[in-house]
């Protein structure tokens, strides 16, 4: 039991998921006792038991197709006799549910706009992740309860790898910077990349990047620039809310199918 609990205290800071299998009733003869817990991770084994033997297996199987298709919750009966041949009969309920996995965000660029945005995506459920190649601009995010790099944008290789469940936002002090950050990250893993700038040169970005076969279209229009939901917003406060406000809307739309 102890090391669930722990398992559980890892997952709530390192932004990896893992489905929590729990018999809530247990009928007849059944190896697994209604109480009984087990958490199935994506690349690592089990910890806990529902019981051993076939049951844990099928267990273990339903919570790994759960990670895969990104339900929440299920709940399944088990009749251990008819459905898998168990000897001692009786039947089991089991209760899924996916747990952790905060999803991450990249933030590149440490200025007045990741100022607001990285404090509020964290009290929004992200795990927010500054990166900036200048030391005294990273200074003002020390202690805020997320993470910062200190990289240069053109050794991005060398940074954080994005895998398919990351946020990503580039609100660089630079437009060069930030276009040379949507071409490196528009064909990386990802479930959201948007891009700061101005309509205009957002427009100058994706001429440039069709006429020099950088990007298709599809892949263009896939980045969200200029980033943030159309609310009017000027200030670095106001474009970090409709940056937050469209990236919750994914989030929540993500975790419903």
């Amino acid at each position: 039991m102890l090391d669930l609990i722990n398992e559980l205290q890892e997952l709530k800071s390192d932004g990896n998921r893992a489905v929590l299998c729990i018999v809530t009733e247990s009928k007849g003869s059944s190896p697994g006792k209604a109480g009984a817990k087990m958490l199935v991770f994506a690349h690592k084994p089990p910890v806990g038991t529902v019981g051993g033997g076939a049951i844990e297996l099928s267990v273990i199987q339903q919570a790994a197709l759960m990670l895969q298709k990104s339900s929440l919750t299920c709940t399944k009966v088990y009749a251990l006799g008819d459905d898998l041949q168990m000897h001692c009969g009786g039947e089991m309920t089991v209760y899924f549910e996916i747990i952790g996995g905060l999803p991450r965000l990249l933030i590149f660029g440490g200025g007045h706009i990741a100022q607001a945005l990285a404090p509020m995506a964290l009290a929004a459920g992200f795990l927010p992740l500054v990166v900036d190649p200048r030391e005294d601009i990273l200074r003002f995010h020390e202690n805020k309860g997320y993470q910062t790099i200190c990289l240069n944008y053109e050794d991005v290789e060398a940074g954080p790898e994005p895998s398919d469940r990351d946020f990503i936002v580039i609100v660089t002090h630079r437009h060069l910077h930030d276009e040379f950050l949507a071409l490196h990250f528009a064909r990386k893993p990802h479930t959201y990349l948007g891009m700061i700038g101005s309509q205009r040169k957002v427009d100058l970005f994706k001429q440039r990047a069709l006429a020099g076969n950088l990007l298709t279209l599809d892949e263009l229009n896939r980045i969200d620039m200029p980033v943030g939901l159309r609310i009017l917003a000027k200030t670095p406060a106001e474009i970090a809310v409709s940056i937050l406000a469209g990236m919750i809307a994914i989030k929540n739309k993500e975790g419903k199918e």
